[in-house]
């Protein structure tokens, strides 16, 4: 082999493409005092580039550990050892049909924890409008922890006008059904379902709301509305996203919350008794033009005053010299002397 020239090959560690260098040992001994080898440059140069790539490699492993690592702290479940209650699963289903008809069911699993929870869901009350819905208790059960089950007698459930219809001036057809519940104590498992079916107060057309459980924990709580796919409605959700999907010819919309702790600033829950706007509002009323044409109808034949209320709005209005003078005598003498009692009564909700 010639001494005096030497053919280097080398491949870089990633490209795998070859280098070839023909180097003098005599010029590179001449050169040695004051430049590197050509060839050991390249060798230095590639040592570097594969370090970077090892401490590359290292970094993103160990921001990709990070990365799961926050995901599982954001999915896991917080502590819920202190609450009284856990609702585990809080599920609501509504289903509307185009003649305005529809059904409602609740689903409700609630860990009782302590004496407090058994205080709470002791005395079950579920409420309900004679007028346009029936409602029906599936079942009420406690589950202990040994997995043995104490049903309560759907039987048993009594049926009460609210207190607030004895107290005011106010008629209705609201009742509600009370349930006490069989050997709740702090350990077991409450399960309840509920069927409501409702008929609708205007012809073809339907409206509902919902607002999520804010009081106790919620592990995992769903809605579910189902409509007629071709109905066109107005839908309202500014704080809860939702998913959209079809059935044949239905259209489904979903909320879901999952792993909710109640707040416990005595702020925020005066910010929560405030903000009183439901989570969830939908009709099929599409704008106001359509209310106001189903609401003339109601209260166009009682807003025809008979002979004996014109005589008596004359009377009343002699001798005052404006319209304002005139209104305001109507209205004082109708603040004054007419009592009012609320008859709330299927339609009469809103009919005048």
């Amino acid at each position: 082999m010639d001494t005096s020239t030497a053919t280097i090959r080398t491949c870089h560690p990633t490209t795998s493409f070859p280098v070839s260098l023909q180097n003098s040992t005599q010029e590179g001994l001449r050169s040695s005092g004051n430049k590197r080898h050509p060839g050991g440059l390249l060798d230095h140069a590639f040592t570097i580039l594969a370090m970077f790539k090892r401490v590359f490699a290292l970094l993103t492993l160990v921001l990709f550990s990070a990365s799961l690592w926050a995901q599982s702290q954001g999915n896991a479940s917080p502590d819920l050892s202190q609450e009284a209650l856990v609702l585990e699963r809080w599920n609501e289903s509504v289903r509307f049909e185009n003649d305005g008809s529809g059904l409602r069911e609740t689903t409700a699993v609630i860990r009782i924890q302590s004496q407090a929870g058994v205080q709470a869901f002791g005395q079950l009350v579920f409420g309900y409008s004679t007028a346009n819905e029936d409602l029906s208790v599936d079942y009420v059960r406690v589950r202990r922890p040994d997995g043995q089950i104490a049903n309560t007698p759907v039987s048993s459930a009594q049926d009460f006008a609210p207190d607030v219809l004895r107290e005011a001036p106010m008629y209705s057809d609201f009742r509600q059904k009370h349930i006490s519940v069989v050997d709740l104590q702090p350990g077991v498992t409450l399960e309840y379902h509920v069927v409501t079916r409702v008929k609708a107060l205007a012809a073809g057309e339907f409206w509902y709301e919902y607002s999520f459980p804010t009081y106790a924990a919620l592990t995992d709580g769903t809605l579910q509305i189902n409509v007629p796919k071709s109905r066109e409605i107005k839908l309202k959700s500014p704080d809860r996203k939702y998913d959209t999907h079809d059935d044949g010819d239905r259209r489904i919309f979903e909320w879901t919350v999952r792993n909710f702790v109640p707040k416990r600033s005595k702020r925020e829950e005066e910010e929560d008794l405030d903000n009183d706007e439901p989570d969830v509002q939908i009709s099929s009323f599409t704008d106001w033009q359509q209310i106001s044409t189903w609401y003339a109808k109601l209260q166009s034949e009682r807003a025809v005053p008979d002979e004996s209320i014109k005589a008596r709005a004359a009377e009343l209005t002699r001798g005052a010299t404006s319209a304002d003078e005139k209104a305001r005598r109507l209205y004082d003498f109708v603040a004054q002397s007419i009592r009012y009692v609320s008859l709330s009564f299927g339609i009469g909700r809103y009919q005048p």
